[in-house]
């Protein structure tokens, strides 16, 4: 966060989509909330977080991109607040202190915080209503055991939980008569990409395995602790999907660092090939590893609640993604909004820090920080 203040102080311009996202910043701050601002709004998310934006814009005159980051910074802040505090109360403290490291270490993570391109609009995107089913299959596991008048209560109570929380995106998609902006639907916004309902069958293969790619330096201990048994299969596995990624890597590399990197050696004979294959690989059996520990703990998977949550919220993200139409790719900043459910995951089953997650942690942070600070000495 001190980075990305250093940045918001120093770097008074326009980067990267910066300017697309003011565009609904400065709708809200100079018209307020209403149904012609909201049809009018540009991008695919929600309105809250441009609210936001626009709230610091208004209350601060001049400088309104300056005025909308620190206003996204603020929102970090407070998040980051609230968690250290919240964490002292709870049950699982270790689980929110896991949640957070996840999302601070991030790629996408000090952009998100110093800027409007991310900001806070990847906490308003729909890929959030996975966390409605999630919830409420939470919930229903809680209610084993429970007797029936007990029960009765409980399941009133998530039924009105779960209604109360659906009736902002309900009105939001009355207002937009679709679950994105009429402009993303109609491909108006921007140059004709697209986003709406639709079904895409190789969306959610791409998002299982970005989640997975972000899960693989988090997790990274787990590598080496299964049993010679399963790790031959899994390598055999790991090698044959390796394989496929690289021969689909076109398909299967969204806009973002990896993308980026993988671009990259593709300057050398094969290196595009070889390159999304190790990584592929690599990513492919860190899965099965982290899929034989979750049997292997099982039950502490059904007794902790948030943990629970964290995998069914995942993997909702995943299947929602089917019907994600249009054409609009799925950046892999998106993954930033699953990053704390990821951490849950990780540092419930594996809470060691051992000198080789250090190193992974340090390797995504640097990779963060030189995210946003190669915008200060280029376009």
């Amino acid at each position: 966060m001190i980075s990305a203040a250093l940045f918001i102080g120093l770097i008074n311009r326009p980067v990267y989509d910066d300017p697309y996202n003011m565009f609904d910043v400065q709708s809200y701050a100079h018209g307020g909330l209403s149904v012609a601002t909201v049809l009018s709004q540009r991008n695919p998310p929600g309105p809250t977080s441009f609210l936001w934006m626009a709230a610091g814009v208004r209350l601060v005159a001049g400088e309104e991109l300056r005025h909308a980051r620190i206003a996204a910074l603020l929102s970090w802040v407070l998040l980051l607040v609230g968690i250290l505090i919240g964490a002292r109360y709870s049950s699982f403290p270790q689980i929110w202190y896991g949640a957070l490291l996840a999302a601070l270490v991030s790629p996408h993570a000090v952009m998100a915080t110093a800027t409007v391109l991310t900001g806070i609009a990847v906490t308003c995107r729909q890929y959030y209503l996975a966390l409605f089913p999630a919830a409420a299959l939470v919930a229903v596991f809680q209610l084993r055991g429970r007797g029936p008048k007990e029960k009765l209560f409980r399941a009133l109570g998530i039924m009105l939980f779960l209604a109360v929380a659906s009736v902002p995106v309900i009105l939001l998609m009355m207002v937009w008569r679709d679950i994105s902006s009429p402009g993303m639907a109609t491909g108006v916004s921007y140059n004709n990409w697209r986003a709406g309902v639709g079904l895409n069958v190789f969306r959610p293969i791409v998002a299982s395995f970005y989640s997975c790619f972000y899960l693989l330096p988090l997790t990274f201990p787990v590598l080496w602790r299964m049993r010679p048994a399963a790790s031959w299969p899994a390598l055999l596995f790991a090698s044959l999907g390796a394989i496929v990624a690289a021969c689909l890597r076109s398909s299967l590399l969204q806009p973002g660092p990896l993308h980026a990197l993988v671009r990259a050696a593709s300057r050398l004979p094969a290196g595009d090939f070889i390159l999304i294959g190790l990584i592929a690989g690599l990513t492919i059996y860190n899965a099965i590893a982290m899929g034989l520990l979750l049997w292997e703990k099982r039950d502490i998977v059904m007794s902790c609640p948030p943990l629970l949550f964290a995998l069914l919220t995942a993997v909702f993200f995943v299947v929602e993604q089917l019907g994600v139409g249009g054409n609009l790719p799925l950046y892999d900043r998106y993954l930033l909004q699953i990053a704390p459910f990821l951490g849950v995951i990780a540092f419930t089953l594996i809470p060691q820090l051992t000198s080789a997650r250090l190193l992974a942690l340090t390797v995504m942070a640097a990779v963060s920080q030189f995210m946003l600070w190669h915008y200060a000495f280029g376009s």
